[in-house]
């Protein structure tokens, strides 16, 4: 049996990505850690856990700060470390694999629906070969580093620790800095700090790379029933950056619990802090959507002159047939007054066309996810148990 082939009616996407690239990202595929597939990940996870966390265990060990008393916080009442390396960092690493599937996904999208066409394919290719070699631009790794290093430098200047830390090794000639200290200042804080910041560069392309598509001939529609020109599946939860959104949630909300727990500072203290990152997050990712509000609003005020006029002639056009019509009863069952409603109802459509490819469900999607993580702080500021006795004295 001859099997007829299906032509893909959408450019070579499979080695489109924003994840595969960066200097951490050549050292491991030279290493071999680079295999697309899930376990591949949780290979690359496991190995940057056993460069990093495990050091800082062993090392701290030997110097008996991982555990005991040499130290207010040892190293294993550390849990925003334990959850930096053991959680955030795993996941920042298998959100390279969900922002591309994603990113496929969408771009995949645009080809199928029409929104974009096979005269589009060259212009797409070309902007596919300018993300990429923004993707691997060398001075973005130079500033990361950078940055990174003059974070360094200025949270060890400004280090306001009121506690003995396993960072720091006391002994008789003074304090010291532990050799886990030294591991984690020296390569660790760094890894992790590369690792986000690189985030934060891809989400910079992310951005760029909407606003280049944005700008190209696409074939929106007014009457689209999803009120967003034909592109609302760009607003489809999970975003690409959902994942990294919980990442950096869970880091964010440690810290404070860290701060919390150990010094002794109140939750009220962070209120307009959490406000801000639960607002960053939205903004992180909505924004790149936003792009689309020119061609979406340049279709939408297109639509409705177009269908005003329509409608405008089709309205007369009924008139003409069935006003002052003296045996009116052939209107029953006639397919223009259906016609007529059809037509009004298409209308409605066009003018409750969104300017944005997003909804009310993606922005709440974002809120709960970036909230998740800061539930638990809850549990350090309230008595959990004195506020339910209180609840239920009340109702019974």
């Amino acid at each position: 049996m001859k099997m007829e082939v299906i032509e893909k009616n959408y450019p070579d996407i499979e080695d489109f990505s924003l994840a595969r690239s960066g200097r951490l990202h050549s050292v491991l595929r030279w290493l071999g850690f680079v295999d697309p597939s899930i376990r591949g990940y949780a290979k690359r996870s496991l190995a940057l856990i056993a460069v990093t966390w495990l050091p800082l265990l062993l090392l701290s060990a030997f110097q008996g700060l991982a555990w005991g008393h040499r130290a207010d916080m040892n190293f294993l009442e550390d849990f925003a470390m334990h959850l930096r390396f053991l959680v955030v960092m795993p996941m920042l690493i298998f959100a390279e694999y969900t922002v591309d599937y994603r990113l496929k996904e969408l771009t995949a999208q645009f080809f199928k629906s029409g929104i974009l066409g096979e005269k589009d394919f060259p212009a797409y290719e070309e902007l596919q070969k300018k993300i990429k070699k923004l993707s691997d631009w060398v001075m973005a790794d130079w500033l990361i580093l950078a940055i990174v290093i003059t974070n360094i430098v200025i949270r060890w200047i400004k280090n306001t620790q009121g506690i003995s830390h396993w960072l720091i090794n006391p002994d008789e000639q003074g304090d010291h800095i532990s050799w886990a200290g030294f591991w984690f200042v020296s390569f660790c804080f760094p890894v992790i700090q590369y690792i986000l910041l690189r985030w934060v560069w891809r989400w910079i392309i992310w951005v760029k790379y909407f606003i280049k598509i944005s700008r190209m001939s696409l074939q929106l529609s007014s009457a689209h029933p999803d009120k967003a020109g034909g592109i609302g599946f760009l607003g489809v939860p999970p975003t690409p950056f959902l994942l990294v959104t919980l990442a950096m949630a869970i880091l964010f909300s440690s810290v404070i619990a860290e701060k919390i727990f150990w010094f002794h500072e109140r939750l009220p203290n962070y209120y307009s802090a959490l406000v801000s990152f639960i607002v960053l997050s939205v903004v992180i990712n909505v924004l790149p959507l936003i792009v689309f509000i020119l061609p979406l609003a340049r279709q939408r005020r297109r639509g409705i002159f177009k269908y005003s006029t329509l409608i405008k002639q089709h309205h007369s056009l009924f008139d003409e047939k069935w006003l002052d019509k003296k045996n009116v009863e052939m209107l029953l069952g006639s397919q223009d007054a259906s016609s007529t409603t059809d037509l009004n109802s298409t209308f409605d459509t066009v003018m409750s066309m969104r300017v944005f490819p997003f909804n009310l469900k993606t922005m709440v999607s974002t809120i709960v996810i970036a909230m998740l993580p800061m539930v638990p702080l809850l549990a350090l500021e309230f008595d959990f148990v004195e506020l339910l006795k209180k609840v239920m004295s009340m109702l019974i």
